[in-house]
């Protein structure tokens, strides 16, 4: 699976149990990040800010995940969170509805079940996101204007990441020399073809592959393929 770009935060207080999961949970995540409890599990979120959290509601006997969980909802309604429980609790579920949870899961968890769920939140993140497939390995995260190649970060200079923020807001639109020119650069530079094309030229040399198509006479347009999320 090479969708594993995002990370996770995976709270369990069990060690053995802990470390079997987590060997699973490699193959679909980039990053993985542990605790044993409450506390630790709130000072990673806050650092590290996982795309994902998988939590074991009952911690132990002074813990609960569920008040770990309402603690990050109230500042963040974006995170996608499934909850584990070792038995089905129908208090916990109800509480468990209020904090909009992707789904509550009784342990043991087949990993059948857990494939689907982990792929459909992968699949819903990406949709949010709106990743633009620029090529086989290059992608434009359009939410946090982020250049990717192989799953990791591209950095770009001021004027390549304009340029790419531009030429995706329509990636079937050709954009002409002066509109990109514009966008680059106010009033008090002179208009030079050249430079647009040196700031390409770097771009391509720094990717090691084409991604602005060059329309001759008219301007430049993104290159992107259709790439199916299975």
């Amino acid at each position: 699976m090479d969708e594993n770009r995002y990370s996770l935060l995976y709270v369990e207080d069990e060690k053995d149990i802990r470390a079997g999961y987590v060997e699973f949970f490699k193959i679909y995540f980039k990053t993985i990040y542990e605790a044993n409890s409450v506390k630790d599990a709130l000072e990673l979120y806050k650092i590290k800010k996982p795309e994902v959290m998988i939590v074991d509601i009952n911690l132990n006997e002074e813990e609960d995940g569920l008040n770990l969980i309402k603690q990050i909802r109230d500042n963040d309604k974006d995170i996608k969170i499934v909850v584990l429980s070792g038995y089905s609790d129908q208090e916990m579920l109800f509480r468990a509805i209020e904090l909009n949870l992707i789904t509550y899961i009784v342990k043991p968890a087949s990993t059948i079940k857990l494939d689907k769920i982990i792929r459909s939140i992968i699949f819903n993140i990406d949709s949010e996101i709106k990743l633009i497939n620029i090529s086989e390995f290059v992608q434009w995260d359009t939410k946090n204007k982020i250049l990717l190649k192989n799953n990791q970060e591209i950095r770009l200079t001021k004027n390549e990441l304009t340029l790419i923020s531009l030429l995706s807001t329509n990636t079937k639109q050709t954009f002409n020399y002066e509109t990109i020119y514009d966008a680059l650069y106010d009033d008090t530079y002179e208009y030079s073809l050249n430079k647009l094309r040196i700031i390409i030229s770097k771009l391509k040399s720094k990717l090691e592959e084409d991604i602005v198509e060059s329309v001759y006479s008219l301007g430049y347009k993104l290159k992107t393929i259709k790439k199916e999320i299975i």
